[in-house]
């Protein structure tokens, strides 16, 4: 038999996200703030025992398998769980309410993975806010579960880290050939480009005087093809899954016959664009100043706005808990599995040994514009945790936000008649079972 609550649990409403601070970011305090409301269903006092809340966070990810069939493992872990969200005054083992509101605050660990759904692997990462109450004297428990996009800030490409170009030499192992590469940046966002500078040289070992040099390997040497791929990896560390998994996603390939490589070089550049699923995310912009086709006159300026438009596609689908940022692949790091790419550049010669050269990248869910425009809202969020939090030198968040930040609970008394109306109960039916005119949400 199944027992209904004689409450309901939900969150108050607010125009601000649960989410506050930049998850990633560590300066803004990122954390989960709220209230927790819990409300009479009938308007009738009920007892609560205890209230414990947890965070929560699913990963699922399905590898194919050998067979016919597939791998699905799911875990969940847990982030955070407090046991003493609301307990009775000592002595007691309830207490009797028409409401209870419980304001918490939830420090966001440094090591978070970040929501998102990876359609290549069929893999998606979900938090939850789990509220579970007991009430009645044989202590029984009703849970609710909400679920919580956090999305982190920590691989924006225009970070300076990603903007330190990364500039390498390499000699074959047959040393008659050395290739100097660079990458300007090495993090790039959704439908943007990453370049490569390719340098090829052939290690002359014969003197030039040698009258046998014209007949020497390196004048042999020849550049047949060039290959400039990337490569998304699934790296499984539970479930008795595949320890990794390599797709190849793009690729672009110089076909370059028989080019002929000496001592002074040559000079190839490569470019290879990130592709997405689909074109949910995309937007069409105007350069400013640049009248659209057919626009109107400039005298009225309702009518010359530049407006964003954004395309949907048939297949734009996710799963609850996965902002549509995070929908189509980007680095991230769980501990069922981790997703992680690697730009791959092979070189063919002829009379010389083939070279292959990897490197990791980092793919972040947002381009380069949008993250101008976040690290203006870091920046905001950073003087806001300052305001709040004050100086945090010599503490951690949480225990400064266990000191400083979190209010106490606040307890509607059946008996109360203020209580009674700021339930949106009316005066005239207290202490009436089923004649309040049903509870509404307090709106101050």
């Amino acid at each position: 038999m199944v027992i209904t609550a004689p409450f309901v649990i939900s969150l108050k409403a607010s125009n601000q996200s649960m989410v506050r601070g930049c998850p990633g970011v560590p300066n803004t305090c990122p954390r989960l703030e709220g209230v927790i409301e819990i409300r009479s269903r009938d308007s009738a006092p009920f007892t609560v025992r205890a209230v414990t809340i947890d965070l929560n966070t699913t990963q699922f990810v399905s590898v194919p398998s050998s067979g016919f069939g597939s791998n699905d493992v799911v875990r969940t872990y847990n982030l955070h769980r407090n046991n003493t969200a609301y307990t009775p005054p000592a002595g007691l083992l309830y207490e009797e309410a028409l409401g209870l509101d419980i304001p918490f605050i939830i420090p966001l660990p440094k090591d978070i993975t970040s929501s998102g759904k990876f359609p290549r692997w069929n893999a998606t990462t979900t938090h939850s806010l789990m509220i579970t109450a007991s009430w009645g004297p044989k202590s029984e428990t009703c849970s609710t579960e909400f679920p919580v996009a956090i999305k982190k800030f920590d691989t924006l490409p225009v970070f300076r880290q990603f903007n330190e170009p990364i500039t390498q030499t390499i000699q074959s192992t047959d040393k008659m050939t050395t290739i100097e590469y660079s990458i300007p940046n090495n993090a790039i966002g959704p439908h943007e480009e990453l370049i490569m500078y390719v340098k090829i040289i052939a290690n002359n070992r014969k003197a030039l005087s040698d009258l046998r040099s014209k007949f020497s390997s390196t004048d042999k040497i020849r550049l047949r093809a060039i290959k400039f791929s990337l490569n998304e990896i699934l790296e499984c560390h539970e479930g008795g899954l595949p320890a990794s998994k390599t797709l190849r996603i793009a690729s672009v390939t110089k076909d370059l016959g028989e080019q002929a490589i000496d001592s002074n070089g040559v000079l190839h550049e490569l470019s290879i664009q990130f592709p997405v699923e689909n074109e949910i995310l995309k937007t069409q912009l105007m350069p400013p100043g640049s009248p659209s086709k057919g626009s109107p006159e400039k005298g009225n300026p309702l009518l010359n706005r530049v407006i964003t438009n954004t395309t949907l596609v048939e297949d734009t689908s996710t799963d609850i808990g996965v902002p549509i940022t995070h929908s189509q692949g980007f680095t991230s790091t769980g501990r069922l599995f981790t997703v992680r790419y690697e730009v791959v550049l092979k070189l063919k010669f002829a009379h010389a040994k083939d070279q292959e050269v990897t490197l990791p990248i980092t793919v972040s869910p947002y381009d380069r514009i949008v993250s101008t425009h976040l690290l203006k809202w870091i920046f905001k969020e950073w003087e806001s945790r300052i305001k709040q939090f004050g100086n945090m030198d010599g503490l951690s968040e949480s225990e400064l936000i266990r000191q400083f930040a979190v209010k106490p609970p606040i307890l509607y008394r059946p008996r109360n008649t203020h209580d009674w109306v700021r339930l949106g109960l009316s005066e005239k039916y207290m202490g009436k079972k089923g004649k309040g005119g049903g509870i509404v949400h307090y709106i101050n």
